[in-house]
């Protein structure tokens, strides 16, 4: 990737829609569940916001170049769990800026990651409407349609 821009219109996205009420339960709910990545959920999601779409061979080729990402995230996600269960939730437990500052390095992976996927996708995606419904055929969240309408209200499944 030669242009990291961490501050593309899909983390702008990301970041309004992830606070609106409901929406970061869900998409944890959705995570824990179902194993799914909360960056796929919202870029699906700004990508029917904006009237774009990613073909199913499209979504399968970010999947496979976002991985690496996903690792990485995942093991500063378990530090982040580790540091809070062992350090800050104990009694006495000051280290709460330690706590504070991988919960930063892991929102910073995040966001490289959605830089990637925005750059990808800038490139990939065609003017049409994708649907909640193409994308459960690659995630499994086709029993979720509850969750997933907390994070697009327009979802059908």
């Amino acid at each position: 990737m030669s242009h990291w821009s961490l501050t593309n219109p899909f983390w702008q996205f990301s970041l309004q829609r992830y606070a609106e009420p409901g929406v970061a339960q869900a998409c944890l709910a959705l995570q824990e569940r179902l194993a799914v990545d909360i960056n796929c959920l919202l870029l699906n999601s700004w990508l029917i916001a904006t009237g774009r779409s990613l073909k199913r061979s499209d979504w399968q080729e970010l999947l496979q170049v976002i991985e690496p990402w996903q690792q990485r995230i995942k093991r500063q996600r378990a530090l982040r769990q580790r540091l809070k269960r062992e350090l800050v939730e104990q009694p006495g437990g000051e280290y709460g800026g330690l706590y504070q500052r991988a919960k930063q390095l892991e929102l910073l992976g995040e966001q490289y990651q959605q830089a990637l996927m925005w750059q990808f996708s800038s490139q990939r995606s065609v003017l049409g409407t994708t649907s909640w419904q193409a994308f459960s055929e690659l995630f499994p969240i086709a029993g979720e349609a509850e969750l997933v309408r907390r994070l697009d209200p327009q979802a059908l499944l």
